[in-house]
Formats: structure tokens, sequence, C-alpha cells
């Protein structure tokens, strides 16, 4: 498959809970939904930790959105990240709370690896990465 083929058949759905209309190839979280009926909803992950996966659309607040939780997908890279070489890369997740953009590691939890190349950049840009699953707690 090539390397901007997204693996589509790895998404799951959850419900926004915040305005995510601006996050699309974000990472985020699952978080507690304590209303009725009782569940999960998502939200942007931030400060290096685990992901739940990527979300793959742009959905308002209370609104269902996809998350890819496994295999290819394109990710949100941050302006801060430097210089990523495909396939040597590992990425975490910004240690900016509440971005939801990935950085290579530095010190946080691996959560996907470079697919793509990319030169430091002034403004979050679009890669191809691989979801690595992680064993560490959201």
């Amino acid at each position: 498959m090539p390397v901007n083929e997204r693996n589509l058949g790895n998404v799951i759905t959850a419900t926004a809970n915040a305005d995510l209309s601006t996050k699309q190839f974000h990472a985020v979280k699952f978080v507690a939904n304590t209303t009725d009926p009782p569940g999960f909803n998502m939200d942007v992950q931030g400060a290096a930790n685990a992901i739940a996966g990527i979300l793959q659309d742009n959905p308002v607040i209370n609104q269902a959105g996809g998350v890819q939780v496994t295999g290819i997908t394109p990710v949100a890279i941050s302006a801060s990240a430097g210089t990523i070489t495909g396939g040597t890369t590992y990425l975490q997740v910004d240690s900016v709370a509440g971005t939801g953009t990935l950085i290579p590691v530095s010190a946080g939890v691996v959560v996907a690896l470079a697919l793509e190349s990319l030169a430091t950049t002034a403004s979050i840009a679009i890669i191809t990465a691989e979801l690595l699953p992680s064993n560490a707690t959201q």
C-alpha cells in the first residue's frame, strides 16, 4: 500500500467532547462520558502521553467523529518539531497541553513512526505515519 493511502479499516467512532473542527489528523484521547447513556467521548491529547488514535475528520462538540486506532494515517506535526526523517523518526505527542500535534520523541511515549520526511517548518504540517500500539495509559 502506498504510504499516502489511509488504512480506514481501523477507524472507530466517538463523540467530540469539545470543538475539534480544527483538529483533523491530531492525536486524541478518550475521556469518560457520564451522561445517559454512559460511555466515552474524545478530546485532543497532550503532554507527551499515549493516544487513543488520530482524528480523521473535524467534528464540533457532541458530534461523532472517526478515530483511526491502528495502521497508516496522516498526522499533524507541530510547528516546533524540527527535522523528521521518514522511516527512522519516532513520534510522540507534543508536550504543549491540548495541541494533539506530534514531534520527534525526546522523553515522551512513542505513538507513531514517521513514514515521510519533513524539514523544519513554521506551521503545522501533515505527514504520513504508522501508528504504534503502546501499553502506556492515556
